[in-house]
């Protein structure tokens, strides 16, 4: 059944709801998590609504495990329902277009049995009035096909834009989702992902690469003697001179906490070494400092673990 322009719209809608919603509170678009929201945003749902709107004012973080929870309690224990009510709409957006395409064929299916009528019997017949009326009947349906073929211009141009600005949304929140807030580096997920990625093409084409796992010392210190928000200052220093100090297809993730990882492609074990030492000596020159009160910190130090893939070794590096 074809949805209607109401049905469209409203599914539109739910969307462009749905998507800022989850981007703002980092939460990553994948199927679970879209089906939580959605329902969020269509307010079918007044416990789930209820459940995120007391979270939202307690200003509690979205977990993973929260996600999970809001989806097997309000989702999945009523899987029928409201998943088909999610697919159904989203469905709507795409059988919406694939109408307005069929709508847009048939009509120049008939304008084109018009003009094929029109060229039969203008081979058959000389009679004045028939030409007439074939002229007539020939200008109308041409002014119904361009009235016809404007609609639908101005239609697909519409949801032209309406798909652009959901791609451009989701393609927003899927890189949000691989940075890290803090920082602004990758975080473990795209860390993850990367790795998987570089363990796969040495296991198919023994490409070579090196990691370095960084950790600041005596971070603890800076948290108990300044507070947290120096706490948060340092990681980010630390994160600013990781990014600085690499290169090319390298990247820079915290790991967690104050733990940080960089991946090295096509890098061995030796020049590894050489990235790792010249990261310590640079950060351990740089003096920080709490810019506002100019009150000195002192001296920040790293220790970087360093390793390279090795064959014969499933898993590991």
């Amino acid at each position: 059944m074809a949805p209607n322009t109401e049905e469209y719209d409203r599914s539109i809608r739910l969307l462009k709801n749905a998507l800022p919603l989850m981007g703002n509170l980092n939460i990553p678009t994948i199927p679970q998590n879209f089906a939580v929201w959605y329902e969020y945003a269509s307010g079918d749902s007044a416990l789930l609504n209820s459940e995120i709107d007391q979270m939202l004012i307690d200003n509690i973080p979205f977990t993973p495990a929260i996600n999970q929870e809001l989806y097997l309690k309000h989702i999945e224990t009523q899987c029928t329902e409201a998943l088909e009510n999610t697919q159904q709409e989203i469905r709507q957006v795409i059988n919406f277009l694939i109408n307005k395409i069929k709508e847009m064929y048939h009509g120049v299916k008939k304008y084109t049995g018009v003009l094929d009528h029109c060229q039969e019997s203008l081979s058959s017949t000389a009679d004045t009035q028939i030409l007439s009326d074939l002229v007539t009947n020939l200008i109308d349906e041409t002014t119904a096909a361009k009235n016809s073929n404007e609609e639908m211009a101005n239609s697909l141009n519409s949801m032209n834009r309406v798909v652009k600005s959901l791609k451009s949304d989701i393609k927003s929140l899927n890189n949000a989702a691989m940075v890290d807030a803090l920082t602004n580096i990758a975080n473990r997920r795209a860390f993850d992902t990367e790795l998987a990625s570089l363990t796969a093409k040495f296991a198919t084409s023994n490409t070579l690469f090196s990691l370095l796992m960084i950790d600041i010392d005596h971070f603890k210190q800076f948290n108990d003697t300044f507070g947290h928000t120096v706490g948060d200052k340092v990681l980010k220093f630390v994160a600013k001179i990781l990014t600085e100090s690499v290169k090319g297809r390298d990247v820079v993730a915290r790991y967690g906490g104050e733990e940080f990882a960089i991946l090295l492609p096509k890098t061995n074990h030796e020049n590894a070494m050489l990235v790792a030492q010249a990261i310590c000596r640079t950060i351990e020159k740089k003096q920080f400092k709490q810019s506002k009160q100019a009150v000195k910190i002192g001296n920040i130090t790293v220790s970087i673990g360093v390793s390279v893939v090795q064959t014969g070794c499933e898993n590991c590096i």
